[in-house]
């Protein structure tokens, strides 16, 4: 009896119907908080509100207090992905978008190369916490993670045409999606995914001016590259605990200095997944290529100061694909351990509220096991023998 109620959870289609239930949860208990339907997801409001403005073309970048709070920071080519989700009532399109997160993102998990369908499963009951974090939110961190994955999966497949799909639409509207490229040289054909990088950067670009102009598109890329450049300022503060949740918002705040410069860090980061393409005789090693994959699901969270509580799902993604294909030592398992406890428990009731108050946001140290294994995923990918496995 025991063996079959433990076969329920590492089934794929149960999992897949859990998750998707765990969406649509989410979302109706976001929706029905409150007297106003909206306070609680602002998030999708921002969203939806987006393709209208496409449409009449207002300004998608600046303060619509009548509408929502906060800002839009999305590139034009997400006001038409968010089509589907904002044509129909908001209920309905609120807990659509929860279920398109959740579901894609365990669809990209089952997807995995090197991992057997047990494995897989428990990636996804491990991922789930952090993921309920961002859909509770209804945030776009499941999508995001599942273009990211499917830029490696789809190179791992000699599927460059979807793979450059992947990268470009996760780099046009999130920024994020651009740590694609770090998988270009596992690609055993280079110039198409090249030519396809460029033509589909070519339709992304244009997509949005089918719904407006080019002239108010071309005027959007513009006012999306100043408010980036304006939000990070705003996020670099020392009396927001939700806010930049990144390595240099945990030393800001440990030191109690908002001047401290983000190249500090920025610099230095690059350096250390630069030397990783040090070991290009092993970029047919799928255990290498799964390092780097989760260099980079962990790195677009530790250095950028956009970073809250449901981003962090992106780089716990990376945190057990790493521990899931190493040798699960006493290290492995306490840096594990370490961050399934701060990162992912970290920001929920699942933590004491004292600490997590006090300590983990005050401070942002829900980041640091994340970066001590980002640590030891680059020691790791320095010290593989070259006679590792080969996939």
């Amino acid at each position: 009896m025991k063996n079959s109620k433990f076969e329920f959870f590492l089934n794929k289609r149960n999992i897949y119907i859990i998750w998707a239930i765990v969406g649509v949860a989410m979302a109706m208990k976001q929706y029905f908080a409150g007297d106003n339907p909206h306070a609680h997801i602002n998030n999708f409001i921002i969203f939806k509100t987006s393709f209208y403005h496409l449409l009449q073309q207002k300004h998608l970048y600046d303060y619509h207090p009548n509408e929502y709070v906060d800002l839009f920071l999305y590139g034009p080519p997400f006001t038409v992905m968010i089509a589907p989700f904002a044509i129909v009532p908001t209920l309905s399109g609120v807990v659509l978008w929860n279920v398109a997160n959740s579901v894609l993102l365990v669809y990209a998990l089952f997807e995995l190369p090197f991992f057997d369908d047990k494995t897989k499963a428990i990636i996804s009951w491990l991922c789930l916490n952090s993921s309920i974090t961002s859909l509770i939110n209804v945030q776009f961190h499941g999508i995001v993670t599942a273009l990211i994955l499917f830029s490696y999966i789809f190179i791992k497949k000699e599927k460059d045409f979807w793979a450059a799909l992947c990268i470009v639409l996760g780099t046009m509207t999130k920024l994020y999606g651009v740590v694609g490229l770090a998988f270009f040289f596992f690609s055993k054909n280079k110039l198409k995914l090249i030519a396809s990088g460029l033509f589909w950067i070519a339709v992304l670009f244009v997509l949005p001016m089918a719904f407006s102009s080019p002239a108010y598109v071309l005027q959007s890329y513009q006012e999306w590259l100043a408010i980036l450049v304006k939000k990070n300022a705003i996020n670099v503060v020392l009396d927001n605990p939700y806010q930049d949740l990144s390595v240099m918002g945990m030393v800001r705040r440990i030191m109690s200095d908002a001047t401290i410069s983000n190249l500090y860090f920025v610099l230095p980061a690059v350096l250390i997944f630069a030397l990783g393409y040090t070991r290009y005789p092993l970029f047919s090693n799928i255990r290498y290529q799964l390092l780097m994959l989760s260099s980079a699901l962990m790195m677009v969270v530790l250095a950028s100061s956009g970073t809250e509580a449901s981003t962090l799902l992106i780089g716990f993604v990376g945190v057990i694909i790493w521990y899931q294909q190493s040798q699960q030592g006493s290290v492995e398992k306490a840096l594990f351990i370490f961050a399934l406890v701060v990162t992912s428990f970290g920001p929920t009731d699942l933590m004491p509220k004292f600490i997590r108050n006090e300590y983990l946001r005050k401070y942002a140290l829900m980041i640091f096991p994340m970066l001590l294994v980002w640590l030891r995923v680059h020691w790791d990918m320095l010290s593989m023998k070259n006679e590792a496995l080969i996939d």
